[in-house]
């Protein structure tokens, strides 16, 4: 495995972590409805998702299409509040 792939499951994982950990920073300070509940955990998979297919193939610019995917979707779910 070469040190660029490791970098970017790294700052996967770190997105992941970050999604997860926004998650329960909500949860833990109010209640939330199971219509949120459902839509976060439909973000995290699809997200899981398209990280799962995005290193399958040894395909750098697909690696990173698919971490600026995920790191906007984290971003646009903390802007909404």
């Amino acid at each position: 495995m070469c040190p660029g792939k490791n970098a970017n499951v790294s700052v996967a994982a770190f997105l992941l972590a970050a999604m997860a950990g926004d998650f329960v920073s909500v949860s833990e300070r109010m209640p939330i409805s199971v219509d949120v509940s459902n839509k976060a955990e439909k973000r995290f998979t699809e997200s899981v998702k398209i990280l799962e297919h995005a290193f399958e193939p040894d395909n750098p610019q697909d690696r990173l299409a698919a971490l600026n995917s995920v790191a906007g979707t984290l971003v646009r779910q903390i802007v909404k509040r």
